[in-house]
């Protein structure tokens, strides 16, 4: 069941910066303001509590399984192999995986010295934005709850199809002024609200990478 939550947030700026900025203010706020909310989203439906925010993929109450790696400490092409072909064929074919950028660090690293599997062939080569064959997206928003370094029991990160992760907006963003409230300072609110929640529709369709316990 979604339980609609409420976040935002309010900049005050003064009526001077307003009516002598050179760049359309209120627009530049409202990127910022979209840019904000984005994050927010982000961290929810990675590490939601599912009560004063979205259920997160890694709440254990979402009911989604760990790969374990071979090691507590590092992470090898096989790894990648076992978080790949644990999940279901059916899942695979739209998967994405999720990570921080010092995790994908870590996995274009394997093997670069030695012979072997290698995610990177040489230092003229940009790392690819995929990994076996499906789109990796590094999300270092703090607070996502995926670890940016491998020690035991760290999740790192999220495998799965994200069209099973239902996202519910009620209303959308939405910006508003306010010239009054301020007035004893002369300054201008502008409100950035959003109500939505989210869900795991399917915990079979993400798989989450945890190191191994030590």
């Amino acid at each position: 069941m979604y339980s609609i939550e409420k976040s935002g947030g309010l900049v005050k700026t003064s009526r001077e910066l307003l009516d002598d900025s050179a760049v359309n203010l209120p627009s530049l706020l409202g990127q910022i303001f979209g840019e904000a909310s984005g994050r927010f989203e982000d961290v929810g439906i990675l590490n939601g509590n599912d009560t004063t925010n979205y259920q997160g993929i890694l709440l254990a109450a979402a009911g989604v399984s760990d790969v374990l790696l071979a090691s507590a400490t590092a992470v090898v092409a096989a790894d990648i192999f076992n978080v790949f072909y644990t999940l279901e064929a059916q899942h695979r074919a739209n998967a994405t995986w999720v990570m921080p950028s010092l995790i994908s660090k870590e996995i274009n690293g394997i093997n670069a010295t030695s012979a072997g599997v290698h995610s990177v062939n040489d230092l003229n080569t940009p790392p690819a934005s995929f990994l076996l064959g499906r789109p990796v997206i590094n999300n270092d928003v703090t607070g996502n709850g995926l670890e940016t370094s491998i020690t035991a029991n760290d999740e790192i990160a999220v495998f799965g199809d994200f069209r099973n992760y239902y996202i519910f907006d009620r209303i959308g963003f939405s910006i508003r002024r306010n010239d009054s409230l301020y007035m004893e300072t002369d300054q201008i609110g502008f409100f950035g609200t959003r109500r939505g929640d989210g869900q795991v529709g399917l915990a079979a369709a993400f798989k989450i990478m945890k190191a191994a316990a030590s």
